[in-house]
């Protein structure tokens, strides 16, 4: 199946008193998805992220599956998350030292400058160069857990930080088809622009039209002569175009508050 599929959570728009009423998380999670956080497998995890993270899971899993099957309706308990494991990986990103006001692009193996656009590979190692967007404006240092499993015929590839979740979904669990990246609004608007600095909430509009211009600078460095635009099956999920021309791309958007997320698969002409 070729297709694409990622989801980002925010936590500042979830509710960990909500999340622990049965009323509300037995529509997400099913008995045997109750008894796997029960077994121990993530014991850092709080019941309230665990939730969110298999949300996260399914969502990317019915984008994923929703482009060949355009009548599947969104069920978060039919989608059983079958396995999960914390990885032995622990990003730290660092925000920048000295950077300037204007987006910068850098990139390495081993050292990661605090993702507002962070591109990975794999489940357990990053196999090229990440392609991040530095701004002085976001200068924080956390670590990102990163979180592994499978949901029926799919797995998955999450990341875990303090704002929230990011998750892309493949059929092949190295994931090396894969392009992907998350990113905060802010970056891509600016600290000025009222709905990144709490004037006001983040339209769905500002919040699609942001997410895809992280898109593009991502496509634009690794094609530069290729003139990229967007479009909309008529289903709901993006097409991407090089120079007029429909491409044979599967892509996946998502945004959430503050957050934005996207996946693609490799190689893109």
């Amino acid at each position: 199946m070729h297709s694409a599929g990622n989801d980002v959570v925010a936590f500042r728009l979830t509710d960990p008193e909500r999340s622990a009423q049965p009323r509300f998380y037995n529509q997400i999670l099913s008995p045997s998805e109750i008894a796997l956080f029960h077994s121990g497998a993530l014991p850092s995890l709080s019941f309230h992220i665990f939730l969110w993270l298999c949300w996260s899971i399914k969502e990317s899993a019915y984008k994923f599956r929703k482009r060949y099957h355009p009548d599947l309706v969104f069920s978060p308990t039919a989608i059983p998350v079958t396995e999960i494991r914390a990885t032995a990986q622990q990003i730290t990103h660092e925000g920048p030292q000295n950077a300037s006001t204007d987006p910068q692009i850098t990139g390495t193996d081993h050292q990661i400058t605090h993702p507002v656009l962070q591109i990975t590979g794999t489940d357990h190692q990053i196999t090229h160069p990440v392609l991040l967007i530095t701004n002085a404006a976001h200068q924080i240092t956390h670590p990102v857990h990163v979180i592994t499993g499978r949901t029926e015929d799919l797995f998955f590839r999450s990341e875990l930080f303090p704002e929230g979740i990011h998750t892309v979904v493949y059929r092949h669990p190295d994931f090396k088809s894969v392009r992907s990246g998350y990113a905060f609004l802010q970056q891509a608007l600016g600290s000025n622009h009222p709905q990144t600095n709490g004037a006001t909430e983040p339209t769905p509009e500002t919040q699609s039209a942001a997410v895809r211009e992280l898109v593009l600078l991502d496509l634009r460095k690794r094609d530069p002569n290729g003139a990229w635009s967007f479009g909309k099956h008529k289903e709901g999920y993006p097409l991407l175009y090089r120079n007029g021309v429909l491409q044979p791309v599967p892509l996946s958007l998502a945004h959430h508050d503050q957050l934005l997320g996207f996946s693609y698969l490799l190689p893109v002409s």
